[in-house]
């Protein structure tokens, strides 16, 4: 069953979700809009489940703007535009579906474009999954173990995210993880305040990334090796 509490965390936390200082940078509304479009993608999901087939539009998903189920982006003819003003598109098949923002460059095809296709991002993560130990840069000492699950996070909490079992600063319960790319994850939890992230790059069975969260005394390069899980 679906519930609100993953949306009411994002929604309130959303503005926080970064991993600098309090200024707002690009990076920060790329993260923001990767954030929604991630949101949007568990939103068809949640349709399909309730409904049993996919929804004609993302208006549909959302059951109209203004919507309780989806994130508060500007709208269009009942189309969600990104952060730059662009219709986030949504196509469907029978088996699946793909949600793309067209990124700040505003073409289609670029590096820039956030994309998310069902089922892929489902295969993806079964290969990503698994547990790993971090190596260098994690915030607490000795033995750790940082699982990633490909069963439902509850940050969102309605099948945008995976979920991840670890121990992180100030951390209130919330937590999930999911990827960004084809060579990258975000890790975010919740502290009771704000949603968190740690963003980390895909090298081979190793996880790179850095943390700047001065207030939590965390900074620098963590990095994680997948290895045998414990239990």
């Amino acid at each position: 069953m679906w519930s609100f509490a993953g949306w009411f965390l994002v929604m309130f936390a959303r503005p926080a979700m970064s991993q600098g200082g309090p200024a707002r940078t690009h990076r920060d509304t790329l993260i923001d809009m990767e954030t929604e479009v991630r949101w949007l993608y568990g939103v068809v999901r949640l349709y399909h489940h309730e409904h049993r087939v996919w929804p004609s539009t993302l208006n549909d998903a959302c059951g109209g703007y203004p919507s309780e189920r989806c994130p508060g982006l500007g709208v269009l003819d009942s189309i969600p535009l990104d952060s730059w003003g662009v219709p986030v598109y949504y196509t469907h098949q029978p088996d699946g579906f793909e949600i793309r923002s067209l990124g700040s460059d505003r073409r289609p095809g670029t590096s820039d474009d956030m994309v998310i296709s069902y089922p892929q991002d489902i295969v993806q993560s079964a290969r990503i999954a698994g547990c790993y130990r971090p190596t260098a840069g994690w915030w607490a000492r000795g033995p750790v173990e940082v699982r990633l699950d490909t069963l439902d996070g509850t940050l969102f909490d309605f099948r945008a995210g995976y979920g991840v079992t670890a121990e992180f600063p100030r951390h209130k319960r919330y937590a999930q993880w999911y990827p960004t790319s084809r060579d990258s994850i975000s890790l975010q939890w919740n502290d009771g305040v704000e949603i968190r992230m740690l963003r980390m790059a895909i090298f081979g069975d190793t996880l790179r990334g850095r943390v700047t969260y001065d207030d939590l005394d965390w900074n620098g390069i963590v990095t994680m090796v997948k290895t045998r899980c414990a239990s």
